[in-house]
């Protein structure tokens, strides 16, 4: 019997694709897509790894996925992010109470209290959030990182954003020759 061959045999990580215009038994090798492997050769479709594995770079088997997350045990990292938002929010937390303390200030007053304080409680939050950020992950800190660092860090840009307009406002209105 005759054996004829139109294409290269289609080694593990890659499956066969039928090129247009030619006879079936010719075809074309095509990677496997990402988080597939194909474990043979001349495969005619590629497999999905499973959740929690991943392929590995040859894409002929699946592998275990390995998290890598800054560890509370043994990463330097993490004690230098922790002291660092351990200073930086007892720093704010001082202001704030000098802040209350001396609320009935006229150099508080002029300075518009209400955003001031709320940019101090806003920058503590933040602060602390990085507390969200160490250690492995699970699901409810995962959520919890996303808004407990954005919202008040939003909070904190949009107050010193209108403390600045309001400071360019004053200065506006009084200018010579302003109306």
């Amino acid at each position: 019997v005759p054996r004829g061959r139109c294409s290269e045999e289609c080694l593990p990580g890659f499956r066969k694709s039928v090129r247009e215009g030619y006879h079936p038994c010719c075809y074309n090798c095509a990677p496997c897509s990402e988080g597939e492997i194909s474990n043979h050769s001349d495969s005619e479709l590629c497999k999905k790894c499973p959740e929690n594995e991943w392929p590995n770079k040859a894409k002929n088997t699946c592998i275990d996925k390995v998290f890598e997350y800054l560890s509370y045990e043994e990463d330097i990292l993490v004690l230098f992010f922790s002291i660092t938002s351990v200073i930086f929010s007892t720093t704010s937390l001082l202001i704030l109470g000098l802040f209350f303390w001396f609320r009935t200030t006229p150099i508080v007053k002029a300075n518009n209290r209400n955003l001031s304080f709320i940019v101090l409680l806003s920058l503590i939050l933040s602060f602390l959030s990085v507390f969200l950020f160490l250690g492995r992950p699970v699901d409810i800190t995962c959520m919890l990182q996303q808004v407990t660092f954005g919202i008040p860090f939003t909070i904190s840009a949009s107050s010193i954003l209108a403390k600045t307009i309001m400071v360019f406002i004053a200065f506006k209105a009084t200018r010579p020759g302003s109306s």
